[in-house]
């Protein structure tokens, strides 16, 4: 049966540099609007070209079908993926639901962690994840969303999670002012982003 797969994330194993983990994600029938609550973790072995699902160990089952993420994974196997969307229905209110919880998946064990996270700055859903060499994952952009609406993050406010100790925290981009041809104009610095992520760096 096809099926039309949408806002998902994926990673490849660095087990074994040949498994392609999909995760998350919303799922219809081929045209149709019958939308799909299926699982949320499929595995694809490059060399046989299958697809399987994989048995997970404390899945949590509010991430069934999340949403607008990113996953990253760590050299020791370890997914991690940050807070997402949720569609729940067309005719109801709210129609999406918003999460802010990090959710890991340690794939040489196939165990499922969530952590739930309370800081009101971390964006829910179409952020951008980056992990750095020294463990920390860098989020940037975003929004976050609520049964009011949705707001776009702060561009200016790097959100960082420390997958050594489980923790956040937020460094700031600064604005500057330049003159420009007799034209002044304030802007997001290239190189003060720069800046900020070597400072995220160290």
């Amino acid at each position: 049966m096809p099926i039309v797969y949408s806002f998902g994330t994926s990673c490849l194993s660095p087990i074994d540099n040949s498994t392609v983990f999909l995760i998350g994600g919303r799922t219809w029938i081929a045209n149709t609007n019958s939308y799909l609550n299926t699982s949320s973790v499929y595995k694809f072995n490059s060399k046989t070209s299958q697809w399987t699902t994989p048995t997970i160990n404390n899945f949590n089952s509010n991430f069934t079908s999340r949403s607008e993420i990113q996953a990253v994974i760590d050299n020791n196997g370890k997914i991690f993926i940050f807070g997402g969307d949720n569609f729940v229905d067309p005719t109801t209110t709210p129609i999406f639901n918003y999460y802010k919880d990090m959710n890991i998946l340690d794939i040489t064990t196939m165990t499922w962690s969530t952590q739930t996270q309370s800081q009101s700055v971390l964006p829910d859903f179409a952020y951008t994840a980056t992990l750095l060499p020294n463990g920390l994952i860098v989020y940037i952009g975003g929004a976050s969303g609520s049964i009011t609406g949705i707001i776009s993050n702060n561009m200016s406010q790097i959100q960082v999670f420390d997958t050594n100790f489980y923790t956040w925290s937020t460094k700031v981009m600064y604005i500057i002012d330049i003159i420009y041809d007799n034209n002044y104009t304030k802007f997001f610095c290239k190189y003060m982003f720069l800046f900020s992520l070597l400072v995220v760096l160290q």
